[in-house]
């Protein structure tokens, strides 16, 4: 068998707890028993050695117990986020049909005439051990990316990818402890949450702190009963727990908290630390390198930065000419590190290359090699000849009492002239104006910051992971705002 499988789930005190949730605990052993049984359950069912399943399912012990399965069984496994919409689905199957879609939710995938497994079905336990053996190199399972510039795209990763990401990242100074509960409230169809959860804090013999995510008040409820040392989420979770859990109650004594998925604003950092005593630590990585390369750690912590390199990786600045720049100045981000995907399946692969890939963001190092995000190569542009950020613009135009939502992007004309736009959400019925939103946004921008032009939609979309669909912005702005 697999080291990296041996010491996640094998070699260690299998008393010692795993994985506990409001209703139950189950111990190494347990966990063990209950991989058996769905290896067992899946030759039942004729899922054998090679074919494709797909896990649609809310996280808990079940889910992991069932990709683990999969993993010694030989089985391929599609980890698809329950958010994924219709469209998106039946593209995502039109390239790989599984055989079965493992799901809580029976009566939702019905209509893609696929077989279907309750995942309760798969419940049990059985002393029994009786795996397949597999390379560690090939596919073991499929993640998926966003989709908020297209449709998801299928990500292939195999066993030595998550034992590359475990030795990297328990080399660094924020590795989980075996003392530590590791509470993500990012999930498990998230290349951040699947790392928290599905192996990391086996690999390191912690335990897993599993429970409903899906309301600040049940992740409240999951911080006060079962007392996690470890929180990892992506910012505006944490801006959230701090703004409803007013004082730092005496009980919740947190030794880590690792910020992903977003840019970490830097006043919510300030306020985390001040609240709970410990610094909150912003990472950053992709799905496909499967976990983070880049981190802060509590003796190397600069707010507003994601960190230096993790230790593994490598990362480089380019300019269009893919020569690297000087320190301070942004260019296109460029990273090596041995998880990185073979390339997407069924999609255009160009930007991954055999020693790295660029990431699609736009960065800048300073002199004692911190990496500074700038902004996604879609929201950070030029226009006539000026770096503009996306987000600057954005949130301005959020400060304005009469817009709720905001996106900025750029648009070329039938002359191929650039101008800056934004299509908004507006919260009131007052009358709004160009003339109007811009002057009070002449009071924090420059001039070259300004949109041109405003559209008016009823909301902005997004996709599966709660990011802007760009792609659906780009399709329809919405009514221009003269």
């Amino acid at each position: 068998m697999n080291f990296f499988i041996k010491k996640c789930l094998f070699n260690k005190d299998r008393k010692r707890t795993a994985i506990i949730d409001e209703h139950d605990q189950y111990s190494y052993q347990d966990v063990v028993e209950h991989i058996n049984y769905v290896v067992a359950k899946f030759k039942s069912m004729k899922i054998s050695k090679q074919d494709t399943v797909a896990i649609i399912a809310e996280d808990s012990p079940m889910y992991i117990f069932t990709f683990w399965a999969c993993i010694l069984s030989h089985v391929k496994v599609m980890v698809v986020n329950i958010k994924t919409n219709e469209k998106d689905l039946r593209e995502i199957f039109d390239l790989k049909r599984p055989k079965k879609i493992i799901t809580d939710n029976i009566e939702r995938y019905e209509k893609y005439t696929i077989p279907l497994i309750d995942i309760a079905r798969l419940e049990g336990k059985k002393a029994k051990e009786d795996y397949c053996s597999f390379d560690s190199e090939e596919t073991a399972f499929y993640l998926f990316t966003s989709g908020s510039t297209g449709m998801p795209k299928f990500v292939p990763h195999s066993i030595r990818d998550m034992e590359y990401c475990a030795k990297a990242f328990q080399k660094t100074e924020v590795g989980f402890l075996p003392s530590d509960k590791v509470f993500s409230v990012s999930k498990i169809p998230f290349a951040f949450g699947f790392g928290n959860i599905m192996y990391l804090p086996f690999y390191a013999n912690s335990t897993v702190i599993m429970g409903e995510k899906n309301g600040i008040f049940s992740i409240i409820n999951i911080v006060k009963e079962l007392h996690p040392s470890v929180i990892l989420a992506v910012p505006s979770v944490y801006g959230s727990l701090l703004k409803l859990m007013e004082e730092r109650p005496n009980d919740i004594k947190f030794r880590e908290s690792i910020a992903c998925g977003e840019t970490l604003p830097s006043q919510i950092a300030k306020d985390w630390e001040k609240r709970f005593r410990i610094p909150l630590l912003e990472g950053m990585g992709t799905t496909e390198f499967l976990y983070t390369f880049f981190t802060n750690t509590f003796s190397n912590n600069k707010i507003g930065s994601v960190g230096k390199v993790i230790k593994g990786y490598k990362a480089k600045i380019l300019n269009e000419n893919l020569n690297e720049v000087s320190d301070g100045t942004v260019g296109r981000l460029f990273v090596e590190g041995k998880s990185l995907t073979t390339g997407y399946l069924g999609s255009n692969s160009s930007e991954i290359k055999e020693e790295g890939m660029f990431t699609g963001d736009y960065f800048y190092k300073d002199d004692e090699d911190f990496f500074w995000y700038c902004g996604r190569s879609n929201d950070l542009f030029k226009v006539k000849g000026m770096w503009i950020k996306a987000e600057t613009v954005e949130n301005e135009l959020l400060k304005l009492p009469f817009i709720k939502e905001a996106v900025v992007f750029r648009s070329e004309d039938k002359l191929n002239i650039s101008s800056v736009c934004a299509s908004v959400v507006v919260n009131s019925s007052q009358k709004i104006s160009r003339s109007l939103i811009n002057s009070f946004m002449r009071k924090n921008l420059e001039p070259y910051m300004i949109p041109q032009h405003y559209y008016e939609l009823e909301k902005i979309p997004k996709g599966a992971t709660g990011k802007i669909d760009r792609r659906e912005v780009n399709k329809y702005h919405g009514k221009e705002i003269s």
